[in-house]
């Protein structure tokens, strides 16, 4: 198997809120096609600018991977979330991090939709 077909990112639109979902296996190899993906998250593609991460579909994740994220909330300033599977990877990772009290993670897309709308 390719290691192509191991690492997907897609992104959509779901009530206003731009999502950006990564499938399978990242790290600093993908690093630049997450970068330049959220880089052009701006508010054009008909969202409110709004953005959620989604990780549930994420086996592995890096300190690259890490990094691109907290850059990308920063510059975001609050309107960013991030979605992690309980029992995961990824959300051990978060949990080790303390990512979210950087920014909002919900146990689903439409929580953390949800939460943004709350939110403002």
């Amino acid at each position: 198997m390719s290691d192509l077909c191991l690492r997907r990112i897609e992104v959509h639109a779901a009530s206003g809120v731009a999502v950006v979902a990564l499938f399978g296996e990242h790290d600093l190899w993908t690093v630049p096609s997450l970068e330049k993906l959220l880089a052009d998250l701006n508010g054009s593609d008909g969202s409110s600018g709004h953005v959620v991460v989604d990780l549930t579909e994420t086996q592995f994740i890096d300190s690259s991977v890490i990094q691109a994220l907290l850059t990308f909330a920063n510059r975001r300033k609050g309107r960013v979330s991030a979605v992690t599977a309980p029992g995961t990877p990824p959300a051990r990772v978060f949990e080790l991090l303390m990512l979210p009290k950087v920014f909002p993670t919900y146990a689903s897309t439409e929580e953390a939709i949800n939460g943004l709308s709350l939110a403002g």
